[in-house]
């Protein structure tokens, strides 16, 4: 799911973190599903429709509903992450200006991978970018994917872990791919 046009390879890092962790989960295809309390409509249409690659769901034709959408996947990305990372965010502002914690070995087993998980925000991600059409991205969308790229890395690391890939936390880390 490589954003099209997206200069300066974080769609890739995206990609190759997002098949890594579903590699080693074993590309699950049902189990836990990303709560659908503040999912965007597009993410029920894409469901709806058989998850669509060539589609961008109906109702992200105008500018304000473009805009809307970009909140919404900023808020719902909120709403899915757990409370030791928000720390007080709860706004799209509160997201513009300050960081969610990205603490190696915390717990993220409440953020599900797979179809009815991660793979629905790289979707509206992808989608966000394609209806903006902004060759490099904009501030908003690269601080999200770098956000989601680092849960991707850390579910994937945890897994390895679990699964005695690692023996130590310096050996989990120099194991797993790490953004910066």
């Amino acid at each position: 799911m490589v954003v099209e046009g997206v200069e300066g390879g974080i769609s890739e890092l995206a990609v190759d973190a997002w098949l890594t962790l579903e590699q080693a989960s074993g590309f699950q295809i049902s189990g836990k599903a990303l709560s659908a309390k503040g999912c965007p409509g597009a993410v029920s249409w894409w469901v709806q429709h058989r998850r669509s690659t060539v589609q961008i769901p109906a109702g992200l034709e105008s500018e304000d509903e473009c805009k809307d959408f970009h909140d919404a996947v900023i808020l719902w990305w909120l709403s899915i992450n757990l409370a030791w990372r928000k720390e007080g965010i709860t706004t799209v502002k509160d997201l513009e200006t300050r960081r969610l914690t990205q603490q190696h070995g915390g717990n993220l087993a409440g953020i599900p991978s797979g179809l009815n998980g991660l793979t629905s925000v790289l979707a509206s991600l992808g989608w966000w970018c394609r209806i903006a059409d902004i060759v490099k991205g904009s501030v908003r969308w690269r601080k999200l994917m770098d956000n989601v790229i680092w849960v991707l890395t850390e579910k994937h690391c945890a897994l390895a872990h679990k699964r005695g890939a690692c023996d130590t936390l310096d050996d989990r880390t120099s194991k797993c791919m790490c953004v910066e």
